[in-house]
């Protein structure tokens, strides 16, 4: 029985030594393919010049690349919190952001917003991130995974493209006017030459005895109707050349 008792506690051993090596083998293929894979996420973050991020809801911690810190300023070995993340946000998209990020765990949905990064130099960056978040079973999110990209430079051709827009839009005004310069003159002649019909013939009628002040009265309504005229036709002329931002609107 003493025999039977440590072959069998022998074997028990044994079984679990043989347990363990196998479990510790698994574990040592699990963590070379989660090196692998992540190695190859981050060869791709970088090939796409993407900085990544991860966040703890519940906590509120954020593990970022060095990418990722790079674009908002952070140290390689700073601590960092999605509060530490938004003080670096530019204050009038700060609140903006803060929306999507609700509304992405609202709803379930992908955030993805476009917001400038006030950096430690007083240098402002614009930053595109995207993400989504992750669920347990009680439908409660956990965490946030996503990118962030540097994407001031198509924002300043965006904004170069708008103000080339509004030049060109007042270049073409002022061709404009150029073709309408004969019109305008034709408008401006009508009321002027009716200014001055209307003011001789009121000098005739106050030359007659007795003189006749109901037709001089009629005569300067009609003098102040055609400068009023006069006076709208300029104003809508200045109003054509007048520098101002476009209003798109749509149009049958």
């Amino acid at each position: 029985g003493l025999i039977l008792s440590i072959l069998v506690v022998g074997l028990a051993q044994s079984v679990t030594i043989a347990a363990l090596l196998v479990h510790r083998a698994r574990r040592r293929r699990s963590e070379q393919s989660l090196r692998e894979s992540e190695k190859k996420m981050n060869l791709a973050a970088q090939a796409g010049n993407l900085g990544l991020w991860m966040r703890d809801v519940d906590r509120g911690e954020v593990w970022a690349t060095e990418k990722c810190r790079t674009l908002f300023g952070f140290h390689p070995e700073e601590a960092l919190t999605y509060d530490t993340f938004l003080s670096r946000v530019h204050p009038l998209d700060r609140e903006p952001k803060s929306q999507a990020v609700r509304r992405a765990l609202d709803e379930r949905t992908f955030y993805d917003t476009e917001y400038r990064v006030v950096l430690p130099d007083g240098g402002i960056r614009w930053v595109g991130a995207t993400g989504q978040a992750e669920y347990d079973a009680a439908g409660k999110p956990t965490r946030m995974l996503g990118v962030c990209a540097d994407i001031t430079a198509r924002k300043e051709s965006e904004f170069e493209t708008h103000e080339l827009r509004l030049e060109l839009a007042h270049a073409s005004r002022v061709a404009t006017l150029g073709q309408l310069s004969s019109a305008l003159a034709h408008e401006l002649n009508q009321p002027l030459g009716a200014i001055l019909r209307n003011a001789e013939a009121a000098e005739l009628f106050l030359k007659m005895d007795p003189p006749d002040i109901g037709e001089v009265l009629a005569i300067l309504a009609d003098i102040r109707k055609d400068d009023q005229r006069a006076g709208g036709v300029i104003d809508r002329m200045r109003s054509l050349l007048k520098r101002r931002h476009l209003e798109l609107e749509s149009l049958e």
